[in-house]
């Protein structure tokens, strides 16, 4: 931290990971002897939450995202963390997580155009992959599946035109099995060991089905299958 100048702007620090991530650059500031703003933004619909960020030395704010004029009146800090999206719920609610996670990014980067921007995103912008591979790595073609790995990678593309656009500075970070102590598929796994309860495989066996049909849909895969075959 102490390679970056300016105060720090959290949007949508009222998730699973955003509180987190505001203490670790408060106590990295502190680390570093760096006296620092950061700022968390975030609806704060548990009033606990925002207690406890105050409480940790952390400015908060309240804004709906939705509305320009909470969003005009946030202060210009430099860097900005930008993690508000909608992922639970999307089965029931698909066109508000398209908004969230398509929409909101435009706003936030029009809004931010000087700023050094870092915005999560999710490894679910990439298609399927089997339990024998090494899973996706940046460089492979993106192919969500799912309206909200199609939002997610609505929200990179919105992002990376307003990048270009305007010459703002950002990088997206792709999470896959992100690693928190209070939520994940490690943390679930973890609880299951620690209760001695079976841990449910049908997911993976799900995924390596959809990963194959995916292969044989390929142009020219049912072809090269023949051939393999000795047909």
């Amino acid at each position: 931290m102490r390679g970056i100048d300016g105060g720090l702007l959290i949007l949508g620090a009222g998730g699973k990971m955003g509180p987190s991530v505001a203490r670790l650059a408060q106590r990295a500031s502190r680390e570093a002897s760096v006296e620092r703003r950061i700022v968390a933004v975030a609806r704060f619909t548990d009033p606990g939450l925002e207690a406890a960020l105050q409480a940790y030395g952390i400015e908060t704010i309240r804004c709906d995202l939705f509305d320009a004029g909470q969003v005009q009146a946030l202060p210009d800090l430099p860097n900005i963390v930008f993690m508000a999206g909608q992922k639970f719920g999307t089965s029931d609610d698909a066109p508000r997580t398209w908004a969230v996670n398509a929409y909101l990014p435009g706003v936030v980067a029009t809004r931010f155009p000087a700023s050094r921007i870092v915005a999560y995103s999710t490894g679910n912008v990439y298609p399927l992959s089997g339990r024998e591979g090494e899973g996706p790595v940046e460089s492979d073609p993106t192919g969500p599946i799912g309206e909200y790995a199609q939002s997610a990678l609505a929200r990179e593309r919105v992002l990376e035109f307003f990048s270009r656009s305007q010459a703002t500075p950002m990088a997206i970070l792709r999470l896959n099995y992100a690693i928190e102590p209070r939520y994940g598929v490690l943390r679930d796994i973890a609880d299951k060991v620690a209760s001695r309860q079976p841990i449910d495989l049908s997911m993976g066996r799900e995924r390596d089905l959809a990963a194959r049909r995916e292969r044989d849909r390929a142009p020219g895969a049912p072809a090269l299958c023949r051939a393999a075959d000795g047909a």
